[in-house]
Parts: structure tokens; C-alpha cells; sequence
């Protein structure tokens, strides 16, 4: 089956950049970028599931149903499952192949050189936070939305007590 490497050896700004932005430790720093590294890894595999990246098919392989399986130790080959045998191609799925890898190889660069990008999921995400987590928002049964971050800075400045407090204080779903 073939594949094209799709391992990124240098993702993100550096963590002085991550630390000057938000006023954070570089342990923290660090962790944050990790988890914006998690997230683009997620994000680019969740592409090839069935009706997002639509384009594999129609525009780089027409009629052969190809689909993208994540291959390597660590995932960093995109297979393409569905061709014919390498021996049956011609000059036509040559191109066509070469136009594939060409855009998979610049989607990788261009992910991980996209410093807004990646600065912008940190913040939405609250990940440079003291107490941020990688899934760092939780919904309650009654449609709020709250951070674990500020959860876990409740609960250490005013005890679990509080906890409830403000949850029950956040603004939610209104019934009708």
C-alpha cells in the first residue's frame, strides 16, 4: 500500500514565544504545546474519515474508492488503501500520486508553521493556564459550560464547597 510521510519533526513557536504570550512558566509552556501538537495530530487523522476529506477520491483518485489509514509506530505515514497494485500504474496515476503527496507533505509544513494558529488554540483552549487540562471545558446536565481551570482554581483558593457555588453561579441553558 502506498504511503507519504507525514512526520512533522518541528511543530510550533518556541516556548519563548508561548511564555511572553501568555505570562507562563515553560513547564507550562511546554504542556500546552503538547497538547496544541495532540489536537493538529487529531485534527489532520479525523480529516480522511468519511465525508471530510471528500477530495481524495474525486480529485486524487478518481473511481478507486481509496481511503487514508494512519500507518507507523507513531503515526506518521498516511497509507492509501484502495489503488491498484504499484506494478498497474501508469504515468496517469503517477501524476496523480505526486500531486497527492505534493499537498499532504505542504498541509504538514503549512499546520505546523501556523504560529497564530497554534497560539489561537492555546488560548481558546485555556491550555497556558496553571490548571488547564487537555479537554479543559465540561458541560453539565443543565447546558453550562464551565473551565477546569477555573474549577481547580476555586477549589485551591476557597475549598470544594465553593466548587458548587460557582457552577451553579455560571450562565446556562434557560428553559422555556
Amino acid at each position: 500500500m502506498p504511503a507519504v510521510k507525514v512526520k512533522c519533526y518541528h511543530f510550533g513557536p518556541d516556548l519563548s514565544v508561548i511564555m511572553e504570550r501568555f505570562k507562563c512558566s515553560e513547564e507550562i509552556a511546554q504542556r500546552a504545546l503538547n497538547w496544541a501538537w495532540e489536537s493538529a495530530c487529531q485534527q489532520f487523522w479525523e480529516s480522511f474519515n468519511p465525508g471530510w476529506y471528500n477530495d481524495l477520491e474525486e480529485y486524487y483518485f478518481p473511481g478507486t474508492g481509496a481511503s487514508i489509514v494512519q500507518e507507523g509506530r507513531s503515526g506518521g505515514w498516511a497509507a492509501v488503501d484502495g489503488l491498484k497494485a504499484l506494478e498497474d500504474w501508469d504515468a496517469v496515476d503517477l501524476a496523480r500520486w505526486r500531486k497527492f503527496e505534493n499537498s499532504l507533505t505542504r498541509e504538514v509544513a503549512s499546520t505546523a508553521k501556523d504560529f497564530e494558529s497554534i497560539l489561537g488554540d492555546m488560548e481558546s483552549n485555556r491550555w497556558c493556564e496553571p490548571d488547564a487540562e487537555q479537554y479543559n471545558f465540561c458541560d453539565t446536565r443543565d447546558g453550562k459550560t464551565f473551565c477546569v481551570a477555573d474549577v481547580e482554581r476555586v477549589r485551591r483558593e476557597a475549598g470544594d464547597a465553593a466548587v458548587k457555588a460557582y457552577i451553579d453561579a455560571l450562565p446556562g441553558k434557560v428553559s422555556a
